[in-house]
């Protein structure tokens, strides 16, 4: 009873606790983050300066991520690092550097909280982030050896020797593109077990919509809604990221492997058999974004949902099966001879598809569209897309399915 009203009335502080004591085992923090989510808590995301080694109740409705739950990060990194942070917050990656004992903090740990987001609140990308640690680190050990010996550097301007240059950033990756967007996106999911800032999918929601592909949350919903003594099951298509997979017998010399896939709105288990993985097996990888139909049902062993997969294809197969054809907006005003130049060099390497390709000018809020030849025709390949959204914007992109 105890348990039950300090989770009713103190769900914050009960969650943040129970998800302290459970931080090194990773299924058991991702289920009880689902359960802060079901009861309308919002989970903050690391920030090297105000999270803790634990997770931290903010409020009554949000629970602040704990540095210890990062893989790669450990007790002792996290304790120095916040007693470093008593002089004042870090500004910014070189700063942290500078400040924090480089043999405590590693290289390793470093990178853990790069891609968990704990340094999100320096507003610099990611992936730049990492690509100027070496620089950084270099930075840190040469002022620190510097003030351990005594001597200051020639000319150093005191009030200036916790500020850096904006252009050490090494700025290569601070295009933000979706690769860039889906590589942080599984960065951060190889650290904290899970998505917690962005999903992959989300780079894909309006096409997978499109499809009139229902999300794996409508079918567990549909289940509690129906009577619990009533079978439930149903022929099924759901597209979702792989994220955790094993492999069970079943027999003498006979096993399963099953699969858990994540689509943002919740995860499903999908069971697949010999026959069907043999044929399929080539597309099964971690962080690989599937189209996964078959037969959900209520799993006899652990009472929750799963599905029997049938068919299994990749994003690449389900645009070049469903697609009807690819719209390009693009605006008159912005239209010149090197944007059109990028464009026909983007399509080049695709032509001669079997979905047709409409241009559609719009000009004074009237839209003219350009039927093209059937040469044009693409193979709407995720490199394609990807490279045309980065080009000209997602919005003005739009796979139109059958």
């Amino acid at each position: 009873y105890q348990t039950a009203y300090l989770k009713a009335y103190y769900s914050s502080e009960f969650l943040s606790s129970a998800l302290s004591s459970d931080m090194d085992n990773t299924d058991k923090v991702i289920s009880l983050i689902d359960a802060s989510f079901e009861m309308g808590l919002k989970i903050d995301q690391p920030n090297i300066n105000s999270s803790d080694f634990n997770f931290i109740s903010v409020n009554q409705d949000s629970i602040l991520f704990g540095l210890g739950a990062i893989k790669g990060v450990g007790y002792n990194a996290v304790t120095h690092i916040i007693e470093r942070r008593q002089d004042g917050n870090y500004k910014n990656l070189f700063d942290f550097c500078e400040r924090v004992s480089l043999n405590i903090v590693n290289i390793g740990t470093i990178d853990s909280l790069i891609y968990s987001g704990a340094f999100d609140c320096f507003n610099q990308n990611r992936l730049s982030l990492k690509n100027s640690l070496d620089k950084a680190m270099k930075y840190g050990q040469q002022k620190q050896n510097a003030k351990s010996t005594g001597q200051q550097e020639l000319f150093e301007n005191k009030s200036e020797s916790f500020s850096f240059n904006e252009n050490m950033i090494d700025d290569q990756h601070t295009i933000d593109t979706v690769e860039s967007r889906l590589k942080s996106f599984n960065l951060e999911k190889k650290v904290l077990g899970f998505y917690l800032t962005g999903h992959p999918i989300s780079e894909y929601r309006d096409e997978i919509d499109a499809m009139s592909i229902k999300n794996i949350n409508s079918y567990f919903e549909k289940l509690y809604m129906k009577d619990p003594m009533d079978e439930y099951n149903e022929s099924a298509t759901i597209v979702g990221v792989i994220t955790n997979s094993r492999i069970q017998r079943i027999g003498q010399d006979r096993f399963i492997n099953i699969i858990t896939v994540d689509d943002s709105t919740h995860r499903l288990e999908i069971i697949i058999y010999p026959d069907i993985y043999e044929k399929f097996r080539n597309l099964i990888k971690e962080n690989e974004i599937l189209f996964i139909s078959g037969m959900i049902a209520m799993d006899e062993y652990n009472g929750d949902l799963s599905m029997k997969a049938s068919k299994i294809v990749d994003l690449d197969s389900a645009r070049q099966q469903f697609s009807k054809e690819v719209e390009i907006f693009l605006s008159s005003e912005l239209i010149n001879d090197q944007l059109l130049t990028k464009i026909v060099n983007l399509l080049e390497p695709h032509k001669n598809g079997k979905c047709p390709l409409i241009i559609k000018c719009l000009s004074h809020k009237h839209i003219v569209p350009l039927n093209l030849d059937k040469e044009w025709f693409i193979n709407p390949t995720s490199l394609l897309i990807n490279n045309l959204s980065d080009l000209l914007g997602k919005e003005n992109i739009v796979v139109k399915y059958k």
